[in-house]
């Protein structure tokens, strides 16, 4: 589960950028089963995101300011070299506000354990399960 407004930001453009990561492509639009040309428009058929309510969940005031935004976005990432693995979004059942976890692990009753990290100057929060609930 991602909180809105900077988390789910940053949670979309981590999950782009998962096979420039793995050093399969470059780009993402040079992947050719990814999210990122339906975002952009690319894709018209066999398409499984709602575009506007996307860029509306993104914060964006138009589909088209909302591509030109995350567009930015994803060169920003890749010219400051941030494509390296986030725990947060690999190994998290939340992620976002303090209130926003708070009312996931109320939700879902998962044992948790809550942990914090700064990004910026925002603080991030993780739900995530506890290590003896793999044991």
């Amino acid at each position: 589960m991602i909180d809105g407004g900077t988390h789910l930001r940053r949670c979309m453009s981590y999950i782009d950028l998962n096979m420039v990561r793995a050093g399969v492509v470059a780009y993402p639009s040079e992947w050719e089963w990814r999210g990122y040309s339906e975002l952009l428009g690319s894709r018209q058929r066999y398409r499984l995101l709602s575009t506007p309510e996307v860029a509306t969940a993104y914060g964006a005031p138009s589909l088209e300011a909302f591509r030109v935004r995350y567009t930015a976005a994803i060169k920003e990432c890749l010219i400051q070299g941030r494509t390296a693995r986030e725990s947060q979004w690999t190994e998290s059942i939340a992620v976002g506000s303090e209130e926003f976890v708070h009312e996931a692990e109320r939700e879902t009753q998962y044992r948790v354990l809550m942990t914090v990290e700064q990004v910026g100057q925002e603080a991030q929060w993780m739900l995530r399960e506890e290590e003896a609930s793999y044991k």
